[in-house]
């Protein structure tokens, strides 16, 4: 009985085994899972283009704004390695006058020099600047005359082929570097009886000027063509009229496609900005400031005082450029207080947007705020 029983307990421990193993065989059920992607499908994550942001400077600041900040090179000022390094830096349009003008480019007929104004535009193009020539004709000074015109005695024929002449050398001679011309400046004065103006008298008025800008016109058909004068920045200015004369005839013509405005501002009589800003629009064409200077020769009060008016006027002309709506440069005349004009005749003048240090003055961080995207 005993050995019946430790028999069928043998048995029963042997099938109690069997399934056991045949239990622990069988996988269990995993909880699913999204396979992990390989890398070579790897979703990458979305870039996002931060833009890199404007070195603040004059120039930068005008260019996303899509105007020209322009400089006059001074002769004084431009073997100075700091001045050109500002230069280079604030402007992207080279004012170009010194050199430029009748007198320095043929001093006897026939022979031209273009040397100094050659490396002036060379320096400019290496530096990626527009050059606007400034200027062609200068009838209200005849310093800017050669000798050979002034002392001709030449009749008005005569005269007209030497300007056809003199005019189609210079601007065949820089085509495709010089886009910008203005092509006669200041042609009024006060005297009465003009005897002064070389021009009037052999033509008998006014009538040399339309002949220029048709030889312009003709020489490079895709240049911008400038009139410029002074006392034409209000509505009430001295040339303001006699300025939007000329240009309606010009227009006749097709033979101008802009105004310059010369802003040579006395800091005590600043212009209003309003009325500056309706002179801008009254003359139905592109406004240039060509030559902005704020003069503070007996200005009372502190330097600081004397400053901050400055910078207010400066900044109250570009406002005006800006918000016109019709303006499409703002050109300074020079940099630098120390190689202004206007120190000749004072030298409290500091007429410009740095010292004689060639450092910034408020006039300089105003335009820059103005200015600032």
């Amino acid at each position: 009985m005993n050995k019946k029983l430790l028999l069928i307990s043998a048995i029963l421990l042997l099938l109690l085994a069997c399934s056991f193993t045949s239990l622990a065989g069988t996988p269990t059920a995993s909880p699913t899972r999204t396979p992990l992607p390989t890398a070579s499908v790897m979703p990458q994550p979305t870039e996002t283009t931060i833009p890199t942001a404007v070195p603040p400077s004059l120039r930068n600041y005008a260019e996303l704004k899509g105007l020209q900040l322009g400089t006059y090179f001074p002769w004084q000022g431009f073997d100075d390695p700091q001045w050109r390094e500002i230069a280079t830096r604030e402007f992207d349009l080279a004012v170009i006058f010194d050199g430029f003008s009748w007198r320095d480019f043929e001093p006897a007929q026939g022979q031209f020099d273009f040397d100094f104004v050659d490396q002036q535009v060379e320096f400019a193009q290496a530096n990626n600047m527009q050059i606007c020539a400034h200027t062609l004709l200068w009838p209200s000074y005849d310093g800017r005359y050669p000798d050979w015109i002034l002392k001709g005695n030449y009749s008005r024929q005569q005269l007209s082929q030497f300007l056809q002449d003199y005019i189609t050398t210079v601007m065949r001679h820089y085509q495709g570097k010089i886009t910008c011309w203005i092509v006669v400046e200041d042609p009024y004065f006060d005297s009465p009886d003009r005897s002064w103006d070389l021009l009037y008298q052999t033509f008998g008025g006014y009538d040399y000027i339309d002949l220029v800008y048709q030889i312009a016109r003709q020489t490079d058909p895709q240049a911008v063509l400038i009139y410029n004068d002074g006392e034409n920045i209000t509505l009430d200015g001295e040339r303001t009229e006699l300025t939007r004369q000329i240009i309606q005839r010009l227009q006749q013509d097709e033979a101008i496609d802009g105004v310059g405005l010369e802003m040579h501002l006395d800091a005590s009589q600043p212009p209003d900005k309003q009325n500056v800003i309706a002179a801008m629009r009254s003359y139905g064409l592109p406004v240039h400031v060509t030559e902005i200077d704020v003069n503070l020769a007996g200005v009372p009060g502190t330097q600081e005082e004397r400053y901050a008016l400055q910078a207010q006027i400066y900044g109250d002309m570009l406002s005006a450029c800006l918000e016109s709506e019709v303006c499409k440069s703002y050109s300074v005349w020079g940099f630098g207080d120390k190689y202004s004009w206007t120190e000749r005749y004072s030298t409290d003048a500091d007429a410009t947007l740095f010292d004689d240090y060639l450092q910034p003055k408020p006039a300089y961080n105003m335009l820059l705020t103005i200015m600032q995207p």
